[in-house]
């Protein structure tokens, strides 16, 4: 064969294989979002489970009441979790939706000691951002 004839071959078989490529990356996408859906409610579950076992009611005197730990285990968890699953059922696959993930899970993972600054978020981003463009050939 000439090189003139295998050319439209290369470019068609080129053409197919990104294409392929593209598809099997939002599928892996959507899929990854699917295991992020369970696992932020799995997360919030243990939250709340967690404070009511730990510490479920406050003393003062003779009167009982929910701990503020339980209340701050149900209504941060809605807060952190709200983007994320919202995006997830509606848009998944999409790159907001990884990013709204990432920093749901940089908060559910702080230790309480510290705060996460803007700029360790910019970061996170920014590398997730870089890791995207590089594999589509924006970069």
């Amino acid at each position: 064969m000439t090189p003139a004839a295998t050319a439209p071959v290369d470019a068609n078989l080129a053409k197919r294989i990104d294409e392929h490529l593209r598809r099997t990356l939002v599928e892996n996408y959507r899929e990854t979002d699917r295991m992020f859906f369970w696992l932020l409610l799995a997360q919030w579950a243990f939250a709340i489970i967690l404070a009511l076992t730990l510490s479920p009611y406050a003393w003062e005197g003779k009167t009982r009441s929910i701990h503020l730990h339980v209340q701050i285990a149900f209504i941060f968890g809605a807060v952190i979790n709200s983007l994320p699953l919202t995006l997830i059922l509606l848009r998944p696959g999409e790159r907001s939706t990884r990013y709204s993930v990432a920093v749901a899970q940089m908060l559910w993972s702080g230790d309480g000691t510290s705060s996460m600054s803007r700029a360790t978020i910019r970061r996170a981003l920014r590398a997730t951002t870089i890791c995207s463009a590089a594999r589509f050939g924006d970069f």
